[in-house]
């Protein structure tokens, strides 16, 4: 949906990724909360 993840201003490295398709309109698999933390 176009949001951010991960972190910004940090300077860590990509350790890795996992994506998951799934149907649409259902929830996010998993806790969303501080998706996206930032160094500003």
């Amino acid at each position: 949906n176009g949001e951010s993840a991960g972190t910004a201003g940090f300077a860590y490295r990509l350790e890795g990724i996992r994506i998951m398709v799934v149907p649409k309109g259902t929830a996010a698999p998993g806790s969303t909360d501080q998706a996206f933390i930032s160094n500003n």
